[in-house]
């Protein structure tokens, strides 16, 4: 996930990417939050936090 939101892509094309992954590897997490498609504010804040507290070994 911290390589998706770390890629140099548009803010849209990140939230799809992060939407895409969820969708394949994680179906779980859309009980919990309601995330309804890329445009999703949620899928931003979510980037956001993985941004800010995580970053790619190099």
């Amino acid at each position: 996930m911290v390589r998706i939101v770390s890629a140099p892509v548009t803010e849209l094309e990140r939230r799809e990417h992060l939407f895409d992954w969820f969708e394949r590897e994680r179906r779980d997490v859309f009980a919990e939050i309601p995330i309804a498609d890329k445009f999703d504010e949620r899928l931003k804040k979510i980037a956001a936090l993985l941004t800010k507290n995580f970053k790619l070994k190099k």
